[in-house]
């Protein structure tokens, strides 16, 4: 019996591109990460910002083409009445 991985990761713009020192990083950055692992031939599922998620998909489409993509939207706590 073969047991499949599914990768679950998240990427929101926390502000790290206005940080000081090393802990700084771009938006553009974590976008490069994702594109060395997203060929990864498991499959993923990404919690992400509306903004961000066709970058999201194109990055995963490039490595993947005729693999599954889940797209989750979050619902913030005070969006939710």
């Amino acid at each position: 019996m073969r047991e499949e991985v599914t990768i679950i990761t998240a990427f929101f713009d926390i502000g790290r591109g206005n940080w000081q020192g090393k802990m700084q990083r771009s938006n553009e950055k974590y976008f490069e990460y994702f594109d060395f692992w997203a060929r990864i031939k498991n499959k993923i599922v990404v919690y992400t910002e509306p903004q961000y998620k066709q970058k999201v998909l194109d990055i995963r489409r490039k490595s993947r083409p005729f693999h599954k993509f889940f797209y989750k939207k979050i619902i913030a706590k005070n969006e939710i009445t």
